[in-house]
C-alpha cells in the first residue's frame, strides 16, 4: 500500500458506510455525494470526534469463561480525538486519549509518510515508528521484478492523486441506492463552540435491509457503464507505462535466452571454479556476500508454447489502448454480475451466518450535519450488530459509534511537531516484551499491557511420548530423569536472543521479559545468569548439530513455571 493508500482504504469504507444509508441522489437542493466525497478528500482541516465500541455480554453463555473475561475487560473501548490537525493528505497530528479497560491514557501523536512519533503517558521517552520500511515492502515485488522504481513511484503517486481518488469515490457514491425513510430539516448546530445554520440528514437501515440495498449497489453499478468505462480508462493510462515496462523487460529476457551460450570456462574444464569457497563455518548463517544471486522473478516468454503465446496476446492486447480499455471494461462487468450472483445466494439463504448477523435488531443509522457550502461539518453513526442468541459466543450486541465536527476546512492549518532528538526508535517487529521496556513499570499503560492484557503472557506444550533421544528429530528427551530441550527451539518460544560464540563454545540466552542473560558452554554444567554461576542437572549437549539444555535450569531462569499432563505425557510451560 502506498505512503497514502492507508487514507483511501479508509474513505472508501467510510464513504460506503454513510451513503449506503443516506443514498446516491441529490435531497432537495442539498448534494450530499458532493459532501460525503469533498470530506474524504479534504487538503487540510481541523476536527474532533471519538470512536466507541461497547459490547454487551449474555450473561446466559459461559463456555468459555477465560474469553468472557477478556470480554467484560474490553466490552467498553473509546477512542477520543480531541484535536487534529491535518496539515495536508500526507501530514497529521493527534491529541487525545483511549479509555480501556477503565483507565484513561492520553496521547499526542504526529503522523507523516515517512515516520509516527507517538508521545504517550507511561513511555519513557516519546516513540519514533519508521515507516520508509512500509513504502519499501510495497515496492519489493515490482523492483523485483525488474521494473524501475522512478516509474513505479510516478504511478503510485498518480493513483493517490486527488483525481484518481475522486474519480473512484464518484463512482461508487453515485452507484449506492437510496433507502426509506431519509429525513432533512434546517437546524441550528453548534460546531466546535460557533452556532451556525445546517442542513441535518437521519437515516437508519436495519440490517434484514443491507444484502437488498447491496444487490442493488452493484446493479446500478453495472448500469453505469460510461462510469464504469471512465474510470477504467483513467486507471488504464496511470498503469500503462509501468505494463509496457513490465512487457520490454519480459521481451528483452527472452530474447537474450535465445542468445547462444557462452564457452565453458577452462578452469571449469580442469575440475577448478572461479566461485568463492565458503567457509564452513558460515554455512549454517547465509548472508548477501556467501549467498548465490536470487533467480529473477520474471517469467519468460519463451517458457512453454501455450504459456508463451498466451502471453504475447494480453502484451498486444494491453500496448493497444483502445483494446485493453474494453478488455478491463469487460472483465470487470464480469466480475459484478459473479459479485451480484453471489450476494443473491446469500440473501436467499436465510440461516446463513451473514442473514443471521445482519437481521432486522441489527442496524446502521446516521445523522449528518452538511453546510450551505455543501462541507460536512458534525456526524455521528452508530451501528448496532445482534448476533443471533444461538452460537452467539458469549456476544448479545456489539455497538459501534462514531463522532465527528470538522471546521477550516481546505483552510491554511499547521500540524503539532514532537521533538525526537531524545526518543525511542521501534519497527513493526518489535516484540511485546520490548515494549514493556520502553515503558514506565508505575504507569497505567504498563499495567493495562503487562497485567491485564498480558501482551507477554506465553504457553506452550512439550510432547513427550518418546522420551528417548532421536537422531535428528530436534525434540526434547529425557537423560536419567532430566528433560533436554533444544536452546534454539525453547528461545524463540520465549521471543528472547540467542547469540553463539564459536570460539569460547559458548551460547548467550538474552531475555528482554524477564531480564535475564544466560551464558551456556558447551560440554559443562556451570553456567552463568546475569553473572553468578550457577551448576545444571545435565551438562550442556550438543548432539547431531542441535545444542541441548535443561528444560526446569532455562524455564526457572526465564521467569516460567512447568507443569506435567500425566494423562496426555505432555509438559506445559507458562510465563506470564
Amino acid at each position: 500500500m502506498g505512503k497514502r493508500g492507508w487514507k483511501k482504504f479508509i474513505s472508501l469504507g467510510l464513504v460506503a458506510l454513510l451513503v449506503i444509508l443516506v443514498g446516491c441522489q441529490a435531497i432537495g437542493s442539498l448534494d450530499l455525494n458532493k459532501a460525503l466525497i469533498d470530506s474524504m478528500t479534504a487538503k487540510s482541516e481541523m476536527s474532533r470526534g471519538s470512536l466507541a465500541l461497547d459490547i454487551k455480554l449474555d450473561d446466559s453463555n459461559t463456555s468459555n469463561p477465560e474469553q468472557t473475561a477478556m470480554l467484560k475487560l474490553l466490552g467498553s473501548i473509546k477512542l477520543n480525538l480531541d484535536q487534529v490537525n491535518q496539515e495536508s493528505t500526507e501530514k497529521f497530528s493527534v491529541i487525545g486519549s483511549i479509555d480501556i479497560a477503565h483507565k484513561k491514557i492520553p496521547f499526542h501523536a504526529t503522523l507523516s509518510t515517512t515516520q509516527l512519533v507517538l508521545q504517550i503517558e507511561g513511555a519513557k521517552k516519546p516513540i519514533l515508528l519508521d515507516l520508509t520500511g512500509m513504502t519499501n515492502s510495497a515496492l519489493a515485488l515490482p523492483l523485483s521484478l525488474g521494473l524501475d522504481q522512478d516509474l513505479i513511484e510516478q504511478m503510485t503517486k498518480k493513483l493517490e492523486s486527488e483525481s484518481i481518488t475522486k474519480a473512484i469515490l464518484g463512482f461508487f457514491v453515485n452507484g449506492l441506492p437510496n433507502p426509506e425513510g431519509i429525513q432533512v430539516d434546517e437546524v441550528t448546530e453548534a460546531v466546535y463552540g460557533v452556532s451556525m445554520p445546517l442542513h441535518h440528514v437521519q437515516a437508519q437501515v436495519d440490517g434484514s435491509q443491507l444484502l437488498p440495498l447491496f444487490k442493488k449497489f452493484i446493479l446500478n453499478l453495472l448500469q453505469d457503464d460510461k462510469g464504469l468505462r471512465d474510470l477504467v480508462t483513467q486507471l488504464y493510462d496511470v498503469l500503462q507505462p509501468v505494463l509496457i515496462s513490465m512487457f520490454d523487460k519480459m521481451d528483452a529476457e527472452d530474447h537474450a535466452k535465445e542468445m547462444p551460450a557462452p564457452m565453458p570456462n577452462v578452469h571449469e574444464q580442469s575440475g577448478k571454479s572461479d566461485e568463492p569457497q565458503m567457509d564452513p563455518g558460515t554455512m549454517d548463517m547465509p548472508n548477501a556476500e556467501n549467498m548465490p544471486a536470487a533467480p529473477s522473478m520474471m517469467p519468460s516468454i519463451g517458457s512453454g508454447l501455450m504459456f508463451s503465446s498466451i502471453l504475447k496476446s494480453v502484451e498486444s492486447m494491453m500496448k493497444d489502448r483502445p483494446m485493453a480499455i474494453e478488455f478491463l471494461h469487460t472483465e470487470v462487468k464480469q466480475l459484478l454480475v459473479v459479485l451480484m450472483v453471489a450476494v443473491d445466494s446469500l440473501e436467499n439463504q436465510k440461516d446463513s451466518p451473514v442473514s443471521q448477523v445482519f437481521n432486522d435488531k441489527s442496524y446502521v443509522k446516521a445523522n449528518l450535519y452538511v453546510d450551505n457550502d455543501g462541507k460536512l461539518r458534525k456526524s455521528k453513526i452508530e451501528v448496532k450488530l445482534a448476533p443471533p442468541k444461538k452460537d452467539n459466543g458469549g456476544i448479545a450486541e456489539i455497538n459501534l459509534t462514531m463522532e465527528s465536527e470538522h471546521w477550516n476546512i481546505n483552510q491554511p492549518v499547521q500540524a503539532d511537531v514532537i521533538d525526537t532528538t531524545d526518543s525511542l526508535s521501534v519497527s513493526m517487529m518489535t516484540r511485546p516484551a520490548e515494549m514493556l521496556n520502553l515503558l514506565d513499570k508505575n504507569s497505567v499503560l504498563y499495567d493495562l499491557l503487562k497485567n491485564d492484557l498480558k501482551i507477554t503472557r506465553k504457553t506452550f506444550n512439550l510432547n513427550m511420548n518418546d522420551a528417548a533421544y532421536q537422531p535428528f528429530s530436534f525434540k526434547p528427551y529425557i537423560d536419567q530423569g532430566v528433560t533436554m530441550v533444544p536452546a534454539r527451539y525453547i528461545t524463540q518460544q520465549f521471543e528472547a536472543d540467542l547469540t553463539w560464540n564459536d570460539a569460547a563454545q559458548q551460547i548467550t540466552i538474552s531475555d528482554a521479559a524477564s531480564g535475564a542473560v544466560i551464558v551456556l558452554t558447551l560440554d559443562s554444567k556451570i553456567a552463568e545468569v546475569n553473572g553468578k554461576k550457577v551448576e545444571l542437572d545435565k551438562m550442556v549437549r550438543n548432539r547431531d548439530g542441535v545444542t541441548y539444555v535443561p528444560l526446569k535450569f532455562i524455564a526457572d531462569s526465564l521467569g516460567a513455571a512447568i507443569h506435567w499432563n500425566e494423562a496426555d505425557n505432555t509438559i506445559t510451560i507458562t510465563r506470564d
